[in-house]
């Protein structure tokens, strides 16, 4: 309100300075017409992928990886980002006293939203031990008013061992039955942007075949609404229209199931901004706008006239996107090249 950003916040005041819509600015839209009690939690860094444009403090891969990068990439962002950690019993001890405030509230407000982040959630020691379930007791035990919307929001890679996410799908299936005659709403957020080798790539670590198994799975389940967040970036932009087409064919197959699609952009680390590429690349959004408009897809968050505005902005900077194409292949063994020809064609010419 001051106008003043805390140091936590730069990567939405560099954002802002540039002309592009913050995260900040979208949610300030998104929450401009209700009264609610929003926390959102970020249990660990504990993960188990490295995605390409994430860091030490939120995926223990990368924080791993850092210790063992060359010295010639030690000052990429992904690598100097340390990790704060709390314990588990200070996090749950936390969480608690979220949770008992925002039960205490309920009557006052329109709705509570509880938004679980990490690392990956469910590879969290929280959903190992099943503190899910006792948590939402919690609430309920003493909530205000139990009919106040309560909308749990776990943001996930989908991309864990088929196991855990089965045991964690049968807590939320038990949980969403317990309280059936309660306004509570199980929302999962969908960690993706592309398909195939591109969506391995940029999600180091991950299998495409496991991530639409374990779609599938929750698709199935009792979760009320599928949000995929799809976060655009440098590396996934030539497969937009694809990734789109995947998701239009999980909603065909599914029409009872609640879909939405938040549109976002990556604009830290610089490198996988799409500001990085230039106009010649607002052909890959012209195209899913296109196909976009002849689905009945829900999109919220960034337009793809947000999105073509973006390009061209940082274009001297794309010498760091070489920089992360050349750090993929030497430490991850992973040649963009042969999977995204025309981005590296671009960042070398």
């Amino acid at each position: 309100e001051s106008g003043n950003f805390p140091d936590e916040c730069f990567m939405c005041a560099n954002a802002e300075q540039e002309g592009i819509r913050s995260w900040r600015e979208q949610g300030n839209v998104f929450h401009n017409d209700k009264k609610i009690f929003k926390v959102e939690i970020t249990l660990d860094n504990t993960c188990n992928l490295a995605c390409a444009y994430c860091y030490g403090n939120l995926s223990s891969v990368w924080e791993a990886e850092a210790k063992r990068a060359p010295e010639k990439y030690k000052h990429f962002h992904s690598l100097s980002t340390k990790p704060d950690n709390a314990t588990l019993q200070e996090s749950l001890d936390y969480i608690y006293s979220v949770i008992r405030e925002a039960a205490a509230v309920a009557k006052d407000v329109d709705r509570v939203e509880v938004i679980l982040l990490g690392g990956e959630p469910f590879y969290n020691a929280f959903f190992k031990n099943s503190e899910l379930t006792p948590l939402i007791d919690e609430y309920f035990r003493l909530t205000t008013d139990p009919y106040t919307n309560f909308l749990l929001n776990i943001f996930s890679n989908c991309n864990t061992p088929k196991n855990m996410i089965d045991k964690s799908i049968d807590e939320i299936n038990a949980i969403k039955q317990k309280y059936s005659e309660t306004s509570l709403y199980f929302m999962l957020s969908i960690s993706n942007e592309s398909i195939e080798k591109t969506s391995e790539a940029i999600r180091f670590g991950s299998n495409w075949n496991n991530f639409k198994y374990n779609l599938d799975r929750f698709f199935n389940s009792s979760i009320d609404r599928m949000q995929f967040h799809l976060t655009i970036n440098s590396l996934s932009i030539t497969k937009l229209t694809d990734y789109l087409k995947y998701i239009n064919e999980m909603a065909k197959t599914y029409p009872r199931k609640t879909i939405a699609v938040q549109l976002s952009q990556i604009y830290e680390p610089k490198a996988f901004s799409i500001s990085v590429l230039d106009q010649s690349f607002a052909k890959y959004i012209h195209e899913a706008k296109a196909f976009v408009d002849t689905t009945d897809l829900y999109l919220e968050g960034l337009t793809f006239e947000d999105l073509s505005s973006s390009l061209g902005k940082n274009t001297d900077k794309k010498y760091q996107l070489q920089e992360y194409i050349n750090y993929h292949k030497e430490v991850r063994k992973v040649d963009l090249a042969q999977i995204e020809p025309e981005i590296c064609f671009y960042v070398n010419n």
